[in-house]
């Protein structure tokens, strides 16, 4: 399955008259990206339009009142596209989860193989792989054998909290790890 980027998503449009703000702070000041610009390389977990997905929408999470169109990224964030009638279109981004991804070697006991763990904190990741059932697993050997990165295996999996597990008899490049947790 192919990734979309937020690029792909948005609006001709926006390309046009919504790439950059102008501060209001000093005359002469250049142009700043907008918040949304600075997105467009993030991948789009989902799309929610209440044009095109009346049955899967979901309202927008923000304060404006018009938007019918958004977009959930990988990172986190949502970018909407808000169309007022009073103020015309604008793009506002707001941030859904702070969560972070990593993933690691298992206890080569129980679990010979790589853990991919989701959570907000380093604290909570270690405390979900305790409950995982990873029998070493200690905010040093978190620091030390855990990156932060999912790698290819996960690319397709949304992040939510949870720890997966894929097992090294396993071929990582055609085997999805399997949620534990």
């Amino acid at each position: 399955m192919p990734f979309t980027y937020l690029k792909d998503e948005l609006p001709r449009e926006f390309f046009h008259e919504f790439m950059t703000i102008t501060p209001r702070r000093y005359v002469g000041q250049p142009d700043q990206p907008s918040p949304a610009a600075l997105l467009l390389e993030e991948r789009v977990v989902r799309e929610y339009s209440r044009v095109t997905d009346e049955a899967g929408y979901k309202p927008w999470p923000g304060p404006q009142k018009d938007v019918h169109c958004w977009w959930e990224l990988e990172n986190g964030k949502a970018v909407g596209w808000n169309e007022s009638p009073s103020k015309g279109w604008s793009f506002p981004v707001i941030t859904l989860h702070n969560l972070k991804i990593w993933n690691g070697r298992g206890d080569y006991d129980k679990f010979d193989g790589r853990f991919y763990v989701c959570a907000e904190t380093k604290k909570r990741a270690v405390e979900l792989l305790k409950q995982a059932g990873h029998r070493f697993i200690n905010m040093g050997e978190f620091t030390t054998y855990y990156s932060n990165c999912w790698g290819t295996a996960m690319e397709t999996v949304k992040r939510e909290e949870g720890v997966w597990f894929a097992d090294n008899a396993a071929d990582h490049a055609d085997k999805q790890p399997k949620r534990i947790l």
